[in-house]
């Protein structure tokens, strides 16, 4: 078993992390928007736009709540969905920079708090 004092430390960490999403997402902070910005920032930064098919075939949710999540991060400058030049019924979601700028923080929080599990 850890040790109490690691587990509090990991446990700091998570709270701090869930903070900063209610914080950065205000009330688009609920788990299915994090886990589809996640999935769209990890497809945007790979060099491959996530599809909409890809984003419902990864999340464990209805398609319904991820469309109505989408739009919502799409009306808050999260996001921007398109369509590929040669077939424009596929949809394409990108994360725009104002995301991607969040997400260099989030990891920042994460860097530093496995920096201090890592001094002890």
């Amino acid at each position: 078993m850890q040790s109490s004092g690691r587990l509090l430390q990991f446990t700091d960490a998570v709270i701090a992390a869930r903070r900063w999403q209610q914080r950065r997402l205000g009330a688009m902070g609920s788990q299915l928007t994090f886990d589809l910005l996640a999935v769209v920032v990890r497809h945007s930064l790979a060099g491959k736009p996530a599809t909409l098919k890809e984003l419902t075939a990864s999340l464990p949710y209805s398609e319904a709540g991820i469309r109505k999540n989408l739009r919502q991060c799409v009306k808050a400058g999260w996001v921007l969905v398109g369509t590929i030049p040669h077939d424009g019924r596929v949809r394409v979601i990108q994360a725009r920079p104002k995301l991607l700028d969040a997400w260099a923080e989030y990891e920042a929080l994460f860097t530093t708090a496995l920096q201090a599990r890592r001094r002890e």
